[in-house]
């Protein structure tokens, strides 16, 4: 009972460590959308890649925010070997934040868009794009993103209308900018209790006509797809406008930004001391109380069956199906064929990959029956061998709990090490269980759509 409750307590401070990197800011970590067009293409190794190499590194050296924030370059002498690049910061973001989504932009371009000749891609604090064709001082409404926040507002007459005259005001703004960041924000109030926050911006390089009438193009596809949201965005390579009903922009995003920072490393230190001190204590008393019997295990076959003392899986899975005809039967714990789960995943699939986890890949998986199911993939570099994933099953299975991922079996055929879990839509706690890097396209919260 001691170690039950002990291997309790380390899962919950294992999750709440999770919790705490997850949640921890991280600026442009991940893109918001990219686009590769498939027109023009390069070889490796060619001049056209030795002036986009050159480009990107004057790019990532720049001092952006002397240049407003933006900047646009040139590299290469002779057609069809130039190539052309920008990047624009948003118009409250630091010096270091703008250096370092840029920096991350030049990378992770070349890795998404290998060997195309034009490509963006869009942060949340920065916007990248490079082209065989001079992108400078041109309005550019494609391609178009559009995203919204899922959820509704309730008195949307009086949204409409303060949304509108908001949306209005920061265009007008943006487009007059004296500046020379073609930049404005505005915050109005929409209840007693909450504003709306708006952000509008162009690229500086456009005329004030371009710059008004970009705007106003995306004004009007946010307002025919995401009136009545409680936030949405539209992206043009030439301009972007945004509005949420939360601050998300200047003094107001850092002043909040600054104290959840400090919550979340306090609270994460602690519960980092706490497991591995814990972890010390669970490992000494397992050492001395149980060596001779943990021997044991370590040198029993790989092919044993796997016995725990779990509870019966719920009436709407079908055991019989999840055994399998080639599997032996274990009397407390379902083994499940890999002929099976690699027909339910398509033979693991890259169309069924929800991500790539610490040790290894997950898929959604699709059985006879309809269940869907997630089949957690072990790395065979991943050094979690046969009496981890004992371990892990052993640990999961006595955990069971109605907020928990369920664990529904295993497979151990040939050279696969296979977990079977319930599958968990909308990003639920199974992506920390998991450690997924989730594919970059799956927003939390958020659809989108592409014109």
């Amino acid at each position: 009972m001691a170690s039950l409750r002990v291997s309790r307590l380390l899962l919950f401070l294992c999750l709440l460590c999770f919790l705490g990197f997850w949640l921890s800011p991280k600026v442009s970590c991940q893109p918001l959308q990219y686009f590769c067009s498939d027109t023009f293409f390069y070889s490796p190794y060619s001049t056209y890649e030795d002036s986009l190499n050159s480009l990107f590194s004057a790019m990532s050296s720049v001092n952006a925010p002397h240049n407003n924030g933006f900047f646009y370059d040139t590299a290469g002498t002779d057609l069809p070997d130039i190539a052309y690049g920008l990047f624009l910061c948003r118009g409250d973001v630091t010096t270091n934040d703008c250096q370092e989504c840029v920096e991350t932009a030049t990378r992770e371009i070349l890795r998404r868009c290998n060997n195309q000749k034009d490509a963006i891609v869009w942060y949340d604090n920065c916007l990248l794009r490079y082209s065989n064709q001079s992108i400078v001082s041109i309005l550019d409404q494609s391609p178009g993103i559009m995203m919204y926040n899922t959820a509704n507002i309730t008195e949307v007459d009086r949204f409409r209308q303060v949304y509108r005259e908001m949306m209005d005001d920061i265009a007008t703004r943006a487009a007059n900018d004296q500046s020379g960041k073609k930049f404005a924000t505005k915050e109005v109030n929409f209840t007693a209790y909450q504003n709306i926050y708006g952000l509008g911006q162009c690229t500086p390089d456009l005329s004030i006509y371009d710059c008004d009438t970009c705007l106003r193009d995306a004004i009007s596809r946010l307002t025919g797809c995401c009136e009545g949201r409680r936030g949405g965005r539209v992206l043009f390579p030439s301009c972007n406008i945004r509005y949420e009903l939360y601050p998300f922009y200047g003094h107001h995003a850092s002043s909040k930004g600054s104290k959840r920072r400090i919550a979340i490393t306090i609270s994460t230190s602690v519960s980092t001391v706490s497991m591995f001190a814990l972890l010390g204590c669970y490992m000494y008393r397992r050492m001395r109380s149980k060596r001779r019997e943990q021997e044991e295990k370590e040198h029993s076959q790989e092919s044993q069956l796997i016995h725990l003392p779990v509870e019966r899986l719920a009436d709407d899975y079908s055991n019989d199906y999840l055994h399998g005809e080639k599997q032996a039967k274990s009397q407390d714990f379902p083994l499940i064929g890999l002929d099976l789960i690699k027909a339910a995943t398509q033979h693991f699939s890259e169309d069924n990959k929800l991500g790539e986890g610490g040790f290894g890949p997950v898929y959604k998986g699709t059985l006879v029956d309809g269940k869907e199911i997630a089949v957690k993939r072990l790395s065979r570099t991943s050094g979690q061998g046969l009496r981890e994933l004992k371990n892990e099953v052993t640990l999961i299975a006595r955990l069971q709990h109605r907020n928990l991922v369920r664990l529904l079996g295993c497979c151990l055929e040939g050279n696969e090490s296979l977990l079977i879990y319930e599958f968990m839509p909308n990003k639920s706690l199974d992506v920390f269980l998991f450690g997924l890097t989730l594919k970059p396209h799956m927003l939390a919260n958020y659809g989108k759509h592409t014109t």
